[in-house]
């Protein structure tokens, strides 16, 4: 590798802490060897999704799920700052904070994530606290917590979506209520036939069967048109009382403008190429539920973000030295671990599937073992 001089260095800027640009600062080093400054531009630190309903049920502390970037930048003398970008300058190569100060870039990785879309369901926005982002979504355990006090006979909890975030939102918050010696309430609304559809119907069957057991009330065929305070409003004028009501009905990007300059699909999506690659710049890339992989429609699961990152880190050093890229090549067959809660998991992997303690335990292993795996080592 040629040395590079302080004049030949490209600036890397990264957009979000989303887990691909995480994997990234985690290799500051490495990039800085080839020759990159690192900045990173994001808001927030990283809340890991996956140990959510764990925090939720009060099986991890609060806070357990956040990785910080700022023990790997401070390896390289990279610099952080939490604020938004607001817009994407390509023809100038630099990004606008909303502070309007301007950041320039050579190379840009977006990786941004999504949130929870509250303007699509009436009163949604007023009335229900969605999943995303997690922010929002510690009100719920706060306000469980608060409600407690009052030492009320039952709390109900209405989970608007019967897809994985919903299902386990329905069980933490299940276990969460029981363990005050409070009765939980918690119904699921999904205007699917089955919760968890996205899967088998015995995987679905599995759950239906376990939240049965717990008293967990599963509506099917129902669609949201109203959300009102303490009633939700179903097709052909039915309501559905509520105290807390929880909204996971999908994910939709966190867009950024660029100036139409960066094409993207009709929900905002970035459209990137098999390398990762935003389809009208090659220095541009964007991974994870802001990006739209062109070769096939991906689930939007942490699970591709966390896999694109090796891929992302290997392309963004090869674009810089003209040297081969590499695609990415989703599985045909993901690993998905779901904590349902009362320690139960369930874990999917192509056609197998597995409900109970060990699939708890093994969810319970991939998440710690995610975040440790970010954690700066000491000096020896």
């Amino acid at each position: 590798m040629k040395d590079v001089t302080v004049k030949d260095r490209n600036k890397l800027v990264l957009v979000g802490a989303g887990h691909s640009n995480l994997h990234l600062v985690k290799n500051a080093m490495l990039l800085q060897s080839h020759g990159f400054d690192i900045t990173l531009i994001s808001p927030t630190d990283l809340y890991y999704n996956g140990v959510a309903p764990g925090v939720l049920s009060n099986q991890y502390p609060t806070g357990f799920g956040r990785i910080t970037a700022k023990c790997h930048l401070d390896k390289v003398k990279g610099k952080n700052y939490q604020k938004k970008v607001t817009r994407i300058d390509l023809k100038n190569k630099q990004v606008q904070l909303e502070d309007h100060k301007f950041i320039r870039f050579d190379y840009l990785s977006i990786n941004t994530g999504g949130s929870v879309p509250t303007n699509q369901i009436p009163g949604s926005s007023t009335f229900s606290i969605p999943i995303r982002p997690i922010g929002s979504f510690w009100q719920l355990s706060e306000e469980i917590q608060r409600l407690r006090n009052n030492s009320p006979e039952s709390i109900s909890v209405t989970i608007i979506g019967g897809g994985a975030a919903g299902v386990e939102v329905a069980g933490n918050v299940h276990h969460l209520i029981k363990s005050f010696g409070i009765i939980p309430v918690i119904s699921i609304i999904t205007k699917g036939e089955l919760i968890l559809s996205q899967f088998s119907s015995s995987v679905s069957n599995k759950v239906s069967k376990l939240f049965r057991q717990r008293g967990i009330n599963i509506i099917t065929k129902s669609k949201v048109v109203e959300i009102r305070e303490e009633e939700i409003v179903l097709k052909r004028n039915k309501e559905h009382p509520y105290e807390f009501c929880v909204l996971a009905t999908g994910i939709i990007p966190n867009s950024i403008d660029s100036q139409g300059l960066l094409q993207t699909t009709e929900n905002g999506e970035l459209v990137v190429n098999s390398f990762l690659q935003c389809t009208d710049n090659p220095q541009v890339f964007a991974t994870g539920d802001c990006s739209h992989f062109e070769a096939q429609p991906l689930w939007k699961s942490g699970y591709h973000a966390i896999n694109q990152g090796p891929v992302l880190l290997k392309n963004i050093v090869a674009q810089s030295e003209g040297s081969q890229l590499y695609e990415y090549k989703p599985s045909k067959r993901i690993l998905t671990a779901l904590n349902l809660g009362s320690k139960a998991g369930l874990v999917i992997f192509g056609k197998y599937s597995h409900l109970g303690k060990l699939g708890f335990i093994i969810k319970d292993y991939i998440e710690k073992r995610y975040i440790n795996s970010y954690r700066c080592k000491s000096k020896a």
